[in-house]
């Protein structure tokens, strides 16, 4: 037990010899300097200064743009009026083709296309019938003596004849129109010159009538669609002028100017029945887009200019500041900055009208 003790006591007495020494090495003794590391210096945040902006004079103006796409003047959707399984398509996409082609037509087509043949021979029967009972009228008022007691009887039986082969050519004809409509349902026909866009009928499938399957467009007459948005197309009316730009910054066609051709007609547009579904605006270009470097299909940036004004005040928009609905500048005069309403006008991608509270020359800080 007694050196159990001893041993705590000696444990003991070395461990405050330990922090006696630690305790002297951090006591400076007089006439000895503390060494210590120089503290590294925290560096000076440079204040950016923001830009500056002087009131000018100028030109302004409120312009819309949009974009469009290059596409011909005329194009049209082409589909079967009747429901069925293709029998034969006679063209592909790509084509270039006349009025009148027969692109493709249903197997229903087949039985159509030999009724239509047997009533287009009755009514060549009821023509030539009609033919020999005018000549028979006419032969006999030229050699029949009109003093006979039974020419009148002879007259008017000849020329009834007559009147019954032309009701007899009447309703051959109208059964021949009739075959041709219900032969005309089940066939896709160009209704007039242009080149097939696009063609989605196979032979051997079915198709759904009056779902487009086709598109038909004259490539060589060639103007500008845009999507008529409410925001743009309230704003514009036919005729306004326009320019026409590459979306491509780097594409070497230039500008070329235009006019607006059409609206839709829920926008005031004056549009033919043909038109009417067509709800894009449509501009037509003062040259041809081909003469100018355009294809069909390219995207174009539209410009119309609404409102012109010369020799007005104008700051960049980075210039004005808003809060809750209250325009106002910085304005910087010497080493003293004072907050000034401004009244906005026009108002561009890079510049701003200033109609109220600022003159020439202020110098504004950005906000």
């Amino acid at each position: 037990m007694i050196l159990r003790t001893k041993k705590i006591f000696v444990t003991v007495v070395l461990a405050l010899a330990q922090v006696s020494l630690l305790v002297s090495g951090c006591i400076k003794s007089p006439g000895q300097s503390l060494t210590s590391s120089t503290p590294t210096p925290l560096p000076t945040l440079a204040v950016q200064s923001k830009p500056t902006y002087t009131v000018q004079r100028g030109t302004i103006q409120d312009e819309i743009i949009f974009e469009g796409r290059i596409v011909p003047v005329k194009q049209q959707e082409l589909y079967f009026k009747i429901s069925g399984r293709v029998r034969k398509t006679y063209v592909k996409e790509g084509d270039v083709v006349k009025a009148g082609t027969l692109l493709a037509d249903l197997e229903a087509a087949d039985g159509l296309e030999r009724q239509q043949a047997l009533r287009e021979l009755s009514a060549k029967r009821a023509q030539i019938r009609l033919n020999m009972a005018k000549m028979n009228l006419s032969l006999f008022q030229m050699n029949a003596n009109p003093y006979d007691k039974s020419y009148e009887s002879e007259l008017f039986l000849r020329s009834a004849q007559v009147d019954l082969a032309q009701l007899d050519l009447d309703e051959a004809m109208m059964s021949v129109n009739d075959s041709t409509k219900v032969l005309s349902d089940s066939q896709l026909i160009a209704p007039f010159d242009g080149k097939l866009l696009s063609l989605n009928v196979e032979d051997g499938k079915e198709v759904t009538g009056y779902k487009p399957t086709a598109v038909i467009a004259n490539v060589d007459e060639l103007e500008v669609s845009a999507d008529s948005k409410s925001d743009i197309t309230g704003k514009i009316t036919e005729k306004m002028q326009a320019t026409i730009r590459a979306t491509d910054p780097a594409s070497s066609i230039q500008p070329q100017n235009g006019t607006i051709r059409r609206l839709p007609y829920s926008f005031g547009g004056v549009s033919s029945d043909a038109e009417s579904n067509d709800k894009t605006t449509r501009i037509s270009m003062d040259i041809a887009p081909q003469q100018a470097g355009f294809k069909l299909g390219d995207l174009v940036r539209v410009t119309v200019v609404l409102q012109k004004k010369d020799d007005v005040l104008w700051l960049p928009p980075a210039a004005i500041r808003t809060y809750e609905g209250r325009n106002f500048v910085v304005v910087k005069s010497g080493a003293i900055q004072q907050r000034i309403d401004v009244k906005l006008g026009i108002q561009q991608e890079d510049k701003v009208e200033i109609l109220d509270g600022l003159q020439e020359g202020m110098v504004v800080i950005a906000g």
